[in-house]
């Protein structure tokens, strides 16, 4: 029944969020590849190929900010506006990928406390900036399919199904995010916040409403099920 619904095509909502053919807009796709793409592309421009072929060749620092910075990732160790650069594009990709982060962290940990239980391969995704990408991946995800839910209510359909594994880190992404963005704008506010806290607000905020989507979508479908049911009766 429900993949009968999804073929279904209402002309009126089809514009803006669907394809020509009525399939919906890939977001669960778009969000986690677009983000990936784009945190390949500022590394290779900030740091250059050499920083993925690092991780083969040498020690990496279990900090991802601090492996950032090593030497060899740099291609002109006296510029002062190139390491700006470079501290900007990686606390852009921390605060982005913040989820990622967050994961990143205990694993990073752990290489360094137990060298050889990982392969040096992963370092790349354990140990790096661009491991944050990697990681926030599944995060990107579900948000993408909140995106795609909460459009397909507006046509009456359940689809994709919202499971609650999906809304409950909704619901730490809607909570959590909003509340720390709130203590780094009141920082603001007051006047003791550092570089960077405006940024790192603002991707709190996005993920706070990436969040409070899919929660949303959640809530409408299960009022759509409760509806449909009645119905019947």
């Amino acid at each position: 029944m429900a993949s009968d619904q999804e073929q279904q095509i209402d002309g009126n909502s089809a514009s803006g969020q669907a394809l020509p053919d009525g399939r919906p807009f890939p977001f669960r796709l778009v969000l986690p590849l677009g983000q990936l793409l784009l945190c390949i592309a500022l590394i290779l421009i900030v740091c250059g190929p050499r920083f993925f072929m690092a991780f083969g060749s040498q020690p990496v620092s279990a900090t991802p900010a601090v492996s950032a910075r090593e030497p060899d990732l740099r291609p002109d160790q006296d510029s002062a506006r190139h390491a700006q650069r470079i501290d900007l594009a990686f606390h852009f990709l921390c605060d982005l990928n913040l989820p990622g982060s967050v994961v990143q962290a205990p694993m990073a940990a752990f290489t360094k406390n137990h060298p050889g239980r990982i392969p040096r391969s992963l370092e790349i995704i354990t140990r790096s900036a661009f491991g944050w990408s990697v990681l926030a991946m599944p995060f990107w995800w579900i948000a993408g399919r909140g995106l795609e839910a909460l459009i397909a209510t507006r046509r009456k359909l359940v689809a994709p199904r919202i499971h609650w594994s999906e809304a409950s880190i909704s619901y730490v992404f809607l909570f959590g995010g909003a509340t720390l963005a709130s203590a780094c704008l009141s920082t603001i506010a007051s006047g003791r916040g550092q570089d960077g806290f405006l940024m790192l607000a603002s991707c709190e905020l996005l993920w706070a409403s990436l969040g409070g989507i899919t929660v949303l979508a959640r809530k409408r479908q299960r009022e759509a099920v409760r509806s449909s049911a009645a119905s019947v009766t």
